[in-house]
């Protein structure tokens, strides 16, 4: 299955609307999940899962009901550790970002990188990594003004 994945943080608290949910779980952090569109073979709609929540997932026709779907997944997978003495893991503790990323750019920056790369010594990965790091503190630096 050729898979698409995007990373997003969502709170998992309820509304407010919801004080059924607030009693049992008054202190609910937030875990990241990654959500998938799931192909037409598989019945279509998206899946959602928690990498810190071992199995914990949830699916749904819509992007809205996949995350309500996945707040009562991960409301019923705490409910079920707290229930057996299990571990809860603190958000992020999987760390599902693999720090690997995968960019198509147009041939002509692809050359200009390598040429750039080749004639300081270092690898694509290194400058392109030396690059977006200088550009994300020069941004941080510009917004702080």
């Amino acid at each position: 299955m050729n898979e698409l994945k995007y990373p997003f943080l969502m709170s998992i608290l309820p509304s407010e609307e919801s004080d059924n949910y607030l009693s049992k779980f008054p202190a609910i952090p937030n875990y990241p999940f990654f959500m998938s569109i799931l192909p037409a073979e598989e019945g279509g709609g998206y899946l959602i899962e928690f990498p810190d929540l071992p199995g914990c997932m949830s699916d749904g026709d819509t992007i809205e009901e996949t995350i309500e779907n996945g707040k009562d997944a991960v409301f019923c997978w705490i409910e079920s550790a707290k229930e057996f003495g299990d571990e809860i893991p603190k958000p992020g503790s999987a760390n599902g970002f693999s720090r690997h990323w995968i960019q198509q750019i147009p041939e002509h920056i692809h050359t200009q990188l390598s040429q750039r790369a080749a004639q300081e010594g270092m690898s694509l990965n290194a400058l392109v990594t030396e690059m977006l790091s200088a550009g994300l503190e020069s941004n941080k630096t510009s917004s702080e003004k």
